[in-house]
């Protein structure tokens, strides 16, 4: 039709075309690059797993490679791939769709041929896999159905994405749909097919253009409009069918475009507008399977007993409150608890054996104060941890303070003793130099002057010495020192308070230095991987003790007989509140981390507990769950949280040895400047007396008698 029409439309032409038809192979560079681009829409709508459905053919297998690359470079991942025989059967297709059916994920992307793709979805709408919370995204090979099969196709593709190429309508497109239609159906009167397809537009085009080419090499002046089948976007549907949106290299995805016309509302499969979270699990009809542990560390944390009187399963504690309440915004996720054990009490094992189950796919879950570690990570994906993470030590708490004769002394340190002997002798010689002038309380025998001297400045420690201060230096210098030994002798009398009526309280053990140096002995749980640590750092493997239960370990640092317990930090909090001013927790000393839930792996569970792990702990309802395992007041748990006294330095009190000093030194100041201008003056006056002998002498008459005197001036 393409050679008809453009030598009818260019009849002066001289050249002939001859096409000779040969089959493609299956080239699948077409529809690789129309399903390859469609890989925006997984990132569009947040979904993570994609199962590809593909011919297994060279029509199919040419996508494969393509497509996983470009979900690769997305982060979607991709945990199956469906191969459907060009020639299988409805049994075999079934199988295969039954196979799909049980899987988690609920997005799938069809790249089939149009035969073997309308008997696909037809077989998985009886399967009830075109309902609600399922998506099917179709290569443009299966999107164009509907104009090769009709209205046989139409119903069942409702539902489905499709992506095809953007063609823009033009009038020339229009009247060659027109004349294609007629001719199309005059040479296969029985068909369906009612458009062409891009392809065929393409080739359309493809062979304009090799007419062209030939002309040109003998004619110049020509011109030449092609049909504008630009592969400019890909469109998400056609007349028929509800266009949606756009893609372009450029803009990406996108619900508008210049002169497209109002874009529809995505109908996914089931006729609902809310877009499916991309996967289901369990299975419709199944709930998860959450296996718990039997014998956990703590019943706090974990409790699981069978109540034979009501024949059901009890589950209480601090992992179960936060799984509920994470559990609680995934409604579309019902699950039950598993015990992990006999009815009895007895358990199958250890939290390795129980998360291998989740592989063994015996449990969907597990649940409880599961330790998030690498070689559990094999088995199971874990969730972010909901609890502290790290392994510390649990030691004895010893009285620091052995109470003697002279514990008074321990208080002050060296320097302080000897700053404030120092400043009661300077004070009192301050003092005396000020006063004994003038005041006769000060006044004597140089040892008397001593004693007054020393008295009066340790009888200011309780403000009763009885010499009275004349000078008003000396009385600005005794206040600036009664105010030092005022407070110098409230804080020391609280402190030595402090020391005589409570207990003050220190780690007997600080370190792992400690430990392996002095050979003590080191105690672990026995289903922990405490020892694997301990075999890391060297200990002695005869200094080390496993326990079965918490009393156990208890009596043996109680008694002596174990000087630390290793163990992470979520244990050593329970076992300190219930043991309180006994022991004190020492590190973290080794990272962990911490407690978290453990899922099958690909779980998209994973993903959405840890993120309502992180909602959860950001709300108020943690602290209630926190407030319910720990209690309103939590004993102290740390070395750090651990008062013990100060003891006084110096350095505390320099300050006010500072303020006494400067108010001393400058009553000093002012009494010798005072002295020097008093001792000055009568000097002057001296002067003042004295007669001034003149070289020229006046002549005096004196009157003669004995009793005459001559007055000078």
């Amino acid at each position: 039709m393409a050679v008809d029409d453009f030598y009818a439309a260019h009849p002066e032409y001289s050249t002939r075309l001859a096409l000779h038809i040969r089959d493609s192979s299956g080239d699948a560079f077409g529809a690789a690059a129309a399903d390859v681009d469609g890989n925006p829409l997984p990132l569009e709508f947040k979904w993570n797993e994609i199962v590809p459905v593909f011919e297994d053919s060279e029509h199919g297998n040419g996508i494969v490679p393509y497509l996983l690359d470009a979900f690769q470079e997305i982060n979607v991942r991709v945990p199956y791939r469906s191969t459907i025989p060009p020639t299988a059967t409805k049994n075999e297709i079934l199988t295969e769709l039954k196979k799909l059916k049980n899987m988690q994920t609920r997005v799938f992307v069809a790249h089939l041929t149009c035969n073997l793709g309308l008997q696909l979805l037809l077989l998985a709408k009886e399967e009830g896999m075109l309902e609600e919370g399922y998506v099917w995204i179709a290569t443009y090979a299966l999107t164009d159905i509907i104009n090769l099969m009709g209205s046989s196709a139409s119903a069942v593709m409702q539902g489905i994405v499709g992506i095809k190429p953007f063609v823009k309508t033009t009038r020339k497109l229009v009247d060659f749909k027109q004349g294609w239609r007629k001719r199309f159906h005059q040479e296969n009167p029985h068909t369906h097919i009612t458009e062409p397809t891009f392809f065929g537009l393409w080739a359309y085009d493809s062979i304009w253009s090799i007419a062209l080419a030939v002309e040109r090499m003998r004619r110049t002046k020509l011109t030449f409009q092609e049909l504008n089948t630009k592969n400019s976007s890909n469109d998400l549907a056609r007349p028929r069918q509800r266009r949606v949106g756009f893609w372009s290299p450029l803009h990406g995805i996108s619900r508008w475009r210049n002169s497209s016309g109002k874009l529809d509302i995505i109908q996914w499969p089931g006729a609902t507008k809310v877009v499916p979270i991309g996967w289901e699990w369990p299975t419709k009809g199944k709930k998860l399977r959450i296996g718990v542990s039997v014998q956990p560390r703590f019943n706090k944390f974990l409790h699981a007993e069978w109540d034979a009187r009501f024949n059901n399963l009890t589950v209480e504690g601090y992992s179960i409150d936060i799984f509920k309440a994470v559990m609680r915004e995934l409604p579309y996720a019902p699950y039950e608890f598993v015990l992990y054990g006999d009815r009895n009490g007895s358990s199958n094992g250890t939290y390795n054996d129980l998360l291998y189950q989740i592989y063994l796919q015996n449990f969907d879950g597990v649940v409880g104060d599961v330790t998030i570690l690498a070689n559990r990570s094999l088995y199971a994906d874990f969730t972010l941890p909901y609890t502290d993470s790290g392994v510390s030590m649990l030691v004895p708490l010893k009285n620091k303070n052995k109470k003697s004769s002279w514990t008074f002394l321990v208080l002050l340190d060296t320097n302080l003793w000897l700053a404030i002997g120092a400043f009661f002798i300077f004070t009192g010689f301050v003092v005396w130099l000020l006063e004994h002038k003038i005041n006769g309380e000060f006044q004597g025998s140089p040892k008397d002057q001593l004693a007054t001297v020393l008295f009066f400045t340790l009888s200011s420690l309780v403000f009763a010495h009885r010499e009275k201060l004349l000078s008003n230096l000396s009385r600005i210098v005794m206040i600036a020192w009664v105010f030092v030994v005022f407070v110098l002798q409230s804080i020391y009398i609280a402190k030595l308070s402090s020391m005589l009526t409570i207990e003050q309280l220190q780690p007997t053990v600080r370190g792992l230095d400690d430990l392996i140096k002095q050979g003590y002995y080191v105690g672990y749980m026995n289903d922990s991987f405490m020892p694997t640590l301990l075999k890391r750092w060297e200990f002695n493997e005869s200094k080390l003790i496993a326990f079965n239960s918490p009393q156990d370990y208890h009596e043996a640092l109680s008694n002596g007989t174990l000087a630390v317990f290793l163990d992470e930090t979520p244990y050593l909090k329970i076992f300190l509140n219930e043991h309180c001013g006994k022991y004190t927790m020492v590190g973290p000393i080794y990272k962990t981390a911490g407690f978290g839930f453990a899922f099958s792996k690909g779980s998209p569970l994973v993903r959405e507990v840890s993120k309502g792990i992180l909602k959860l702990q950001e709300s108020n309802e943690m602290l209630k769950i926190d407030e319910k395992l720990y209690g309103s007041k939590m004993c102290h748990a740390s070395e750090e949280d651990i008062t013990s006294p100060i003891r006084l330095t110096f350095h505390s009190f320099w300050g006010l040895f500072l303020s006494t000093g400067v108010a001393s030194i400058a009553a000093l100041a002012l009494h010798l400047v005072s002295f020097l201008f008093k001792h000055r003056q009568p000097t002057l006056d001296d002067q003042m007396d004295t007669p001034t002998v003149s070289n020229t002498t006046p002549a005096i008459s004196v009157p003669e008698g004995p009793s005459s005197t001559a007055i000078i001036s």
